[in-house]
Formats: C-alpha cells, sequence, structure tokens
C-alpha cells in the first residue's frame, strides 16, 4: 500500500510539477487554488495561479 502510494504521488509530482510550480504542490496550497476556482474569481489553474500570488 505504501508503495502504490509512493507511486502515485511520484505521478502528480511528475505530471504537474511543471504547470504548477513545486511550491504549489501541497495539500494546502492545491486546497487554495481549488477554492479559489470555486468562489468563481478564476476559471482556470493558470488565473487561480495569479490570483493566489496576488499577480491579478
Amino acid at each position: 500500500m505504501e508503495s502504490q502510494l509512493a507511486d502515485m504521488q511520484s505521478h502528480l509530482t511528475d505530471s504537474y510539477v511543471t504547470f504548477l510550480g513545486k511550491d504549489l504542490l501541497t495539500e494546502e496550497k492545491l486546497s487554495d487554488l481549488i477554492s479559489i476556482m470555486e468562489e468563481g474569481t478564476a476559471s482556470t489553474v493558470s488565473g487561480a495561479i495569479e490570483v493566489y500570488k496576488g499577480e491579478s
């Protein structure tokens, strides 16, 4: 089970680190990005990242 979890985490990191950046790949920060999108402040992940970083 731990091996499967490690494989899944590795896959997620490999797949999304180039898009999100390593600094945003934490559960808390991803949750913040989701909240920004659910609130309607941003409609895309890129937009949510801009809002999160205070660029918009």
